[in-house]
């Protein structure tokens, strides 16, 4: 059973990492892929590109619960969820800085409005 803090550490690396399926799938990912939260989002007979999905549906469903536009865009942005352009392979291959400055960009429109 994870800790509180593995799990943070875990979310931390995804930060870093975006959604991409090989990091979810390696050692450091996990933590997230036995959470309760995430198995419910998995189909019958999953194999390890599913636990992958499944993990991203679940980060999906909790991102659209966040009240604030602005900071619900960071999260969009950083991990490479939403919209369609931030879901993309070469959007989550891009590097955390690239993806952190995108988002800050974007966070201060947003708040500016």
């Amino acid at each position: 059973m994870p800790t509180q803090r593995d799990i943070e550490v875990s979310l931390a690396r995804l930060c870093t990492h975006a959604l991409r399926t090989y990091w979810i799938l390696e050692p450091e990912g996990w933590d997230l892929l036995g959470l309760d939260c995430v198995r419910e989002h998995l189909v019958d007979d999953a194999d390890e590109t599913e636990y992958a999905n499944a993990l991203r549906r679940y980060l999906e469903t909790a991102v659209q619960r966040v009240a604030s536009p602005a900071y619900r865009t960071i999260l969009e942005v950083v991990l490479g969820l939403g919209q369609g352009q931030w879901k993309s392979k070469e959007w989550r291959h891009k590097k955390a800085s690239e993806r952190r400055a995108e988002a800050g960009r974007l966070f201060e429109q947003k708040r500016a409005l």
